[in-house]
């Protein structure tokens, strides 16, 4: 049974699959929506919802170990904007910049991450 699914918006990046924190922004042909879904401390995306009921492979080539992971807001960002940060750079894997719909959402993912063992951002 998943954590928590829902739909988030993702910063473009120049790298095709995955996740990117390095470039790109919201807005315009940066912004990707895509279906998200924590499992089992897993946090991996699909292009839409019914993929996810096929049970078919996520669309992004990262998924990370979200007890691996600071998750934190970013608030000069933008409102409702987050981002995934992977402790270590092992596995070639950058940040990922969210966007939810609004600044309810953002808190239930941060809770969830949080339940799910996701480390606090230091400093």
């Amino acid at each position: 049974m998943p954590s928590k699914t829902g739909w988030l918006n993702k910063a473009g990046s120049r790298r095709s699959g995955g996740f990117s924190f390095i470039s790109g922004g919201f807005g315009g042909s940066n912004e990707q929506r895509r279906f998200f879904v924590l499992r089992f401390g897993l946090f991996y995306y699909y292009k839409n919802e019914a993929d996810f009921q096929r049970d078919i492979e996520p669309t992004g080539a990262a998924t990370f170990n979200i007890t691996e992971c600071t998750v934190y807001p970013l608030p000069d960002e933008g409102d409702a904007v987050f981002v995934i940060e992977p402790i270590t750079s092992r596995g070639g894997q950058d940040a990922v910049r969210l966007r939810a719909d609004n600044e309810t959402q953002m808190q239930e993912w941060l809770e969830a991450f949080e339940a799910s063992g996701a480390r606090p951002k230091l400093g």
